[in-house]
């Protein structure tokens, strides 16, 4: 959980606009454009807020707003806020996830970059065990202690990495534009203890199913 820790503080640094309390009804968030004077603006990447049917989809306790007042706004009228945190409510996704965030940082490569380090060091730990396939590289270094390189939907070159542990699977940067990751995580389903063959194509999986969950969202994604 510290490489978590560590991306929300890079993330919350992203912006020098102070946080506000969302307004109380949205259809789509802006996570705006950072200027060569500091400040960010409007005009960035659009996400829908909602789902295709018009249901909210958002947790609002953690999806952070800026205090911006020159928003855009959609058809209705409705607004636009300017966001840093996304935060979707994992049992509206449809996608088996515990958490399914998307954070703004300054650079998303260096982000997905600085997460890559631990399992560069687990890779040449003494003992580990490597599992390779086509799509992804694991290595356990221990029964509960499992890392895997995933090869990322996205053509950005950007490392993606998991870090799993006997209950879990942590995604801590997925990144997927030059100034928004993913962050997710999710339950390892089997009471039994499972092959990092089996934790990889899962993973794998869980990249391809949130990938086509943000591509209804935005024509960025």
């Amino acid at each position: 959980m510290h490489r978590l820790f560590a991306i929300l503080l890079l993330a919350l640094s992203a912006g020098h606009a102070s946080a506000q309390t969302c307004p109380p009804f949205f259809r789509f968030v802006d996570f705006g454009l950072s200027a060569s004077d500091g400040k960010i603006y409007r005009g960035g990447t659009l996400v829908r807020a909602e789902g295709l049917d018009g249901r909210a989809l958002l947790l609002r306790p953690q999806t952070r707003c800026l205090a911006i007042t020159d928003i855009a706004k959609d058809g209705p009228g409705n607004p636009i806020p300017i966001v840093t945190i996304v935060a979707y409510d994992p049992d509206l996704t449809g996608m088996s996830l515990n958490q399914l965030n998307l954070r703004s940082v300054k650079d998303s490569h260096m982000t997905a970059t600085n997460n890559l380090e631990n399992h560069l060091g687990n890779l040449s730990a003494e003992g580990a065990e490597v599992t390779r396939s086509a799509d992804f590289l694991c290595v356990r270094t221990l029964p509960e202690n499992t890392s895997c390189q995933l090869t990322s939907p996205y053509p950005n070159l950007a490392p993606l990495v998991i870090y799993c542990d006997a209950v879990r699977c942590e995604m801590p940067a997925f990144a997927i534009k030059q100034n928004i990751i993913v962050d997710a995580m999710w339950s390892i389903e089997s009471q039994q203890p499972q092959s990092a063959d089996n934790i990889g194509q899962t993973a794998m999986a869980r990249v391809s199913a949130i990938h086509a969950f943000l591509g209804q969202r935005s024509a960025d994604f």
